[in-house]
C-alpha cells in the first residue's frame, strides 16, 4: 500500500504542478474523518501530463478490473 508521504513526495519530486484535494487535504487541515485515497487536481498541460505519467510509472499503476 503506498503512503501519502511517498505519493507527494513523489509528485514533488518530479516538479508536478498539483494541488491535494479531497479527503487527505481535509485530514490535513485537522479533520477527523479518515480515507485512505489520494486526490488531486493537476495542471492539465502537456509538459506536466507527461511530468505525471512518468511520476506515476514507478508505482506500477493498472487499470482495476482490467486485462492485463
Amino acid at each position: 500500500m503506498l503512503n501519502l508521504k511517498e505519493i507527494l513526495t513523489t509528485l514533488k519530486n518530479h516538479n508536478i504542478c498539483f494541488v491535494l484535494i479531497g479527503g487527505q487535504a481535509a485530514v490535513a487541515q485537522g479533520s477527523a474523518y479518515l480515507t485512505w485515497d489520494v486526490d488531486i487536481c493537476h495542471d492539465r498541460d502537456e509538459k506536466n501530463l507527461k511530468k505525471i505519467v512518468k511520476a506515476i510509472s514507478l508505482f506500477h499503476p493498472y487499470l482495476r478490473g482490467a486485462p492485463k
